[in-house]
């Protein structure tokens, strides 16, 4: 099974998958199209970055999103980041149990790791909702968009969000 979504992601189409967190959509955050369907998909503003979840992470392994700064431009999707001084990029690194991260990780490239939800309202909690979500996106939507059924338990609750762009870490209320 991790071969089909793995080559799912390759083609530019997008995953609806739980994460450690809440449900999510996941693809290739270095695909512009790709990544540009997501945000039609939630009617999501350009102006507001996705963040992506990261095959290798220096950064502690749980329900955070790091907000981290690089010098130069990386090798994602300008819908994955800020720049106003440098680039601003929230990652994610959550534990290898989770189909999303091993898919992540075989892939050897980031996704996209934002709520599966139109922009806000509430977040997906279940497959039963992850199902409702599915159905009720447009026709064009759904046959880029692959429902992964896996048994994990969530958290319910979105990621903390972590500014390590100034001196010191700083905790983002959401």
């Amino acid at each position: 099974m991790l071969n089909k979504y793995i080559k799912w992601v390759k083609k530019g189409n997008i995953l609806l998958i739980p994460f450690d967190t809440v449900w999510g959509l996941a693809t290739d955050a270095t695909n512009q199209k790709a990544v540009r369907t997501i945000f039609n998909i939630k009617q999501r503003s350009l102006e507001k970055p996705i963040s992506v979840l990261m095959p290798d992470s220096k950064h502690q392994v749980g329900e955070f999103t790091y907000m981290v700064s690089y010098h130069s431009q990386p090798q994602l999707s300008p819908l994955c980041f800020t720049h106003q001084n440098d680039f601003t990029v929230g990652e994610r690194s959550i534990k290898s149990k989770y189909l999303v991260q091993k898919i992540c990780s075989v892939l050897g490239k980031p996704l996209t790791a934002t709520s599966a939800n139109v922009s806000g309202e509430h977040e997906i909690n279940n497959l039963a909702q992850a199902k409702q979500f599915y159905h009720q996106l447009p026709k064009k939507f759904q046959k880029n968009v692959m429902l992964v059924n896996t048994k994990f338990k969530l958290s319910r609750k979105p990621s903390q969000i972590i500014d390590l762009t100034g001196d010191q870490p700083k905790k983002i209320e959401r």
